[in-house]
């Protein structure tokens, strides 16, 4: 924190600061700056006062400056031409974690509320929603942030109306250099940040019936506001390029690449639109998991990624393709190809994300790399899948690969393998193909033990076109290579023709695993390279065998460059990563932006094209018991 008179004016506005330099970091590929200021940025809650619930100035010495009788509304306390009411809601980079400073979404709407209600009509210079001062021009938006729109919209409107006028003396305070009128254009519009320096739009009620923005390569990207009024200021439904768009936000990308938003709008507030995420439910980047894959050495850049958390509270990371010790400082980049078709890594455990302090599991071979070998046939290749550890050994899943021409340029090798390595060395003990066909069914995309019952149950996929079958089958857990049961829908079989589906997903790229209560499966959306898909869909079960629900999207990723979404796939949950707001971190792969974009230039490739994104994902929103 930053003592002295301004103490809560400069500690929040520098926490935001650094949160800029940390994106800026991340940009470079400065990695350890990138997590430094991103720590950095939360440093605003170290003047938090739980005794009277909001920011309170501190001394140089730690003590909290004397807290006055006007409270939260005396003008200079620790603030710049404010107070701390106004100054408080500056946390833009972390609204999430303001609210839960704050009590919960139910106190901020109501203490929001109260701060607008109170303002005079006039929006002249005031005690509580100062429009003639900076510092509160984000404020009428944070309803989006919350689950309301229709207050931000309500609110906006009323200070298009009546902050500003076509006269002498028609804003409410000093232009500052432009800022006043930035304002006004963009609310006026229907759009308008939190966060400068994030892509996140938020839409609000456009003051016009039509907008036309005029961008580079002679695009346009139009805003519609259909039945537009003085009176019906509230958005009933929204389309996006034609198709029906049910955020209260949209991206700069989406905006960048043209195209037509049209909201259609009434008198009275439509309490379904845009609340989709709530404060509660809303998924978000880990920065500080992301840059755990952000290495330098070892394993530089990779896909794939199950996680056996082992007896000893380490943690087994599984790769596929992977590029191992080959960065380039100079350029920050790596060869084209990759050098191994497996790797690992060895957390020390499932939070300790410095990545100095894994150990990378790969080969010395100068031509291949390759963790997991397959010594009998040095032409085979495995892509790992789940696993699970007794006692001194780790057993394996892993997909039987080769190299193909045409197609993916893969084909299926024969019987999937099981993969048994000694622990702790991590040196193969043995591989063995499975003594049986698969029927087609990929396994290994989630693996659940169960000591009650002596079972393991793993999970398959198939796919059908587009969409995949989810198939479960298990097998006694010290006896993984023997025979398997198959659910048939009913009951257990010993054939596998009788096996059924407990699910159908919306692509082949699909994972289950058990977090705490309740069967998670998530799934990409069908993607087979650049702008495919970006959606991540989640659905639960309380039983093993199923039903599921029905998917729904959970997050969609924001990895775009120059408006093109990469080739991602395979959304991973990991049940032992839940943080202390009871968020679940999943991480996902991302493999390019060929052919929209070139990747490879004189065999140069921006390994952030190749490594796994990770985010954070609120129980709440799986509909599991905190």
């Amino acid at each position: 924190y930053t003592p002295g008179g301004t103490s809560i004016a400069k500690t929040l506005e520098y926490a935001f600061d650094d949160w800029c330099l940390s994106q800026l970091a991340d940009s470079l590929h400065k990695d350890d700056d990138a997590k430094k200021y991103f720590d950095r940025s939360k440093e605003y809650k170290n003047i938090w006062d739980s005794a009277h619930n909001w920011f309170r100035p501190r001394n140089e010495d730690g003590s909290w400056q004397t807290w006055p009788a006007t409270g939260r509304l005396t003008d200079w306390y620790g603030t710049f031409e404010t107070n701390p009411y106004q100054q408080g809601w500056f946390v833009p980079h972390d609204v999430d974690g303001m609210v839960a400073l704050m009590g919960g979404r139910e106190k901020v709407i109501a203490d929001l509320e109260n701060f607008f209600d109170k303002t005079p009509k006039t929006f002249m210079w005031n005690a509580y929603y100062n429009h003639a001062n900076e510092p509160v021009h984000h404020v009428p938006f944070l309803f989006n942030r919350l689950g309301v729109p229709w207050l931000t919209q309500k609110w906006t409107r009323i200070i298009c109306d009546s902050a500003y006028r076509n006269s002498v003396e028609g804003l409410v305070g000093n232009e500052d250099v432009g800022q006043m009128s930035a304002w006004y254009v963009l609310a006026s519009m229907g759009i308008h940040p939190v966060c400068t320096g994030s892509t996140r739009m938020e839409i609000t009620s456009p003051l016009f019936s039509s907008i036309n923005i005029k961008l580079k390569d002679d695009k346009v990207f139009s805003i519609i506001a259909h039945n537009n009024s003085t009176s019906n200021i509230y958005i009933q439904s929204a389309l996006l390029n034609g198709k029906s768009y049910n955020k209260c936000y949209i991206d700069y990308t989406d905006i960048m690449k043209g195209g037509k938003l049209e909201l259609t709008m009434g008198d009275e507030p439509n309490k379904n639109w845009g609340i989709e995420q709530t404060d509660a439910k809303i998924v978000y980047k880990d920065l500080t998991a992301t840059a755990f894959f952000k290495r330098t050495k070892g394993v530089i850049a990779m896909d794939g990624g199950f996680t056996v958390t082992l007896n000893d509270g380490k943690v087994l990371w599984l790769f596929g393709d992977s590029y191992v010790d080959d960065y380039d400082t100079t350029t920050h980049s790596v060869p084209c190809l990759f050098q191994a078709r497996n790797s690992g890594l060895l957390q020390p455990s499932a939070n300790d994300w410095n990545w100095h302090n894994t150990i990378a599991l790969a080969n010395n071979s100068s031509d291949n790399k390759t963790f997991l070998k397959y010594a009998q046939h040095p032409d085979h290749f495995f892509w790992p899948g789940s696993g699970y550890q007794i006692k001194d050994t780790i057993f394996i899943y892993g997909l039987n690969m080769k190299n193909a021409t045409g197609g993916l340029g893969f084909a299926k090798a024969g019987n999937d393998v099981w993969i048994k390595l000694a622990y702790p060395s991590l040196k193969i003990i043995d591989i063995k193909e499975m003594p049986f066909a698969l029927d087609s069914i990929q396994f290994g995309c989630g693996l659940i033990t169960n000591n009650n019952d002596g079972y393991a149950y793993i999970y398959g996929t198939k796919p059908k076109f587009i969409s995949a079958g989810i198939y479960l089958a298990r097998f006694k857990i010290n006896e993984p290579f023997n025979a398997w049961n198959f659910w048939n829908g009913q009951s257990w079989s010993k054939n596998i023709n009788d096996i059924k589906p407990v699910a159908t997903s919306p692509s082949n790229s699909t994972t289950v695993s058990k977090v705490k209560n309740k069967y998670v499966m998530l799934t990409a959306e069908f993607s087979l390279g650049c702008d495919g898909g970006k959606n991540i869909y989640a659905s639960t079960s309380d039983y093993i065998e199923g039903p599921f629900s029905e998917p729904k999207i959970i997050y969609t990723i924001n990895d775009t460059i120059q408006g093109h979404y990469p080739f991602f796939y395979l959304p991973i949950a990991h049940p032992d990563c839940i943080n202390n707001k009871n968020e679940l971190l999943v991480h996902y792969s991302i493999n390019g932006y060929s052919p929209c974009l070139v990747n490879c230039v004189n065999n140069k490739f921006n390994p952030e094209y190749y490594r796994p994104q990770a985010i954070r994902v609120p129980l709440s929103l799986l509909d599991i018991n905190n």
